[in-house]
Formats: C-alpha cells, sequence, structure tokens
C-alpha cells in the first residue's frame, strides 16, 4: 500500500520521510505542475538503490558510481512488496521555493504541514513573503541592487576608456 509522505524545504532541498524506517530522502521535482505528487522508494529499506559499485570509464578510468542494475531490481523489488511511498507537495511549492531562494542557505527552511502559532494555520507562501520582507540582510540586498548602476552604462564607460577620444564620437 502506497504511504502518502508530506515534504518539507531544508537547507535548499525538498525533504521527505520514510515511514518505514524513518530515514530522510531528497526528493527532486522535475515537471512543472502546480499539484505534485511523486512516487518514491526507501534507499535504506531498499539498499541497492545506493549501493555504489566501481566502474569503468571510457577511458579506462576506475571510479565509483551506482549500478543501474541494482536500482532497477531495488526499484523492482519495492513495487512488489508495495513499498512505494507517495510525497505530496503543497499546491504553493514553486512560489514557496522562489521566495526561499532568495535567503541564505541556512534560512531556507518550510514545513507547509505544521501550523503555525502566530496564525493557527498551515504555513503558506504568502508566510513566506511576510518573512522574507522582514528580513534585514534582504531588505539590504534589495537596497544595494537599487543603487547598482545599468548595465547599459557600465559598457558605454568600457567602450570610452579602451577607445581613443576623436574616435568614440564617430562611433556613436
Amino acid at each position: 500500500m502506497a504511504r502518502i509522505i508530506n515534504v518539507w524545504f531544508n537547507d535548499g532541498r525538498w525533504i521527505t520521510r520514510c515511514s518505514v524506517c524513518l530515514s530522510k530522502t531528497q526528493i527532486k521535482p522535475k515537471n512543472g505542475k502546480k499539484y505534485l505528487v511523486i512516487k518514491w522508494y526507501c534507499g535504506r529499506c531498499y539498499p541497492g538503490k545506493i549501493k555504489r559499485v566501481l566502474k569503468k570509464g571510457i577511458a579506462g578510468e576506475l571510479s565509483y558510481g551506482y549500478s543501474r542494475a541494482l536500482q532497477m531490481r531495488a526499484a523492482g523489488d519495492a513495487f512488489s512488496n508495495d513499498d512505494v511511498h507517495e510525497a505530496v507537495f503543497p499546491s504553493d511549492w514553486q512560489e514557496a521555493e522562489r521566495l526561499l531562494r532568495m535567503r541564505r542557505l541556512d534560512n531556507q527552511h518550510y514545513r507547509p504541514h505544521e501550523i503555525l502559532k502566530r496564525t493557527g494555520k498551515p504555513e503558506t507562501a504568502a508566510d513566506l513573503a511576510l518573512e522574507n520582507e522582514t528580513d534585514p540582510i534582504l531588505e539590504y540586498l534589495r537596497i544595494e541592487k537599487k543603487e547598482e548602476p545599468a548595465a547599459e552604462t557600465v559598457v558605454k564607460q568600457k567602450v570610452r576608456k579602451s577607445v581613443p577620444p576623436g574616435l568614440y564620437r564617430e562611433l556613436q
């Protein structure tokens, strides 16, 4: 039976937890759907998924990598044992990720399934936007960005410095 699991955003990645062994797994959303459900199986419960093996490269060099055959066998075992989980993303996951990526890595936290104390409701992208507005570091970056000269101005200044004065008037 597939288990429905919530996901959360932590330190720049979407994370979910296996309901069997409680290990954490990183989930990568790949399509642009608004409401996203990803089916996955746990690499700790089925170690063939993450077992590293010695492989020979194109030029004959040896390196460690993942065995496609072991991964396929582990996936087949997980599906036959009905140990496939469904990771359910929040409906506003794209906007939440955009807002979180503005922050420093150690401040990229979002748990959409937990109730906030101040509102009594689950956290949403609107709550993240409000937090971003009150973040002093993001405010500093917004002010600094406004003060930067336009790219065209910088290019014209560089051209003006590298071309002799009489020739620059002819180029315009």
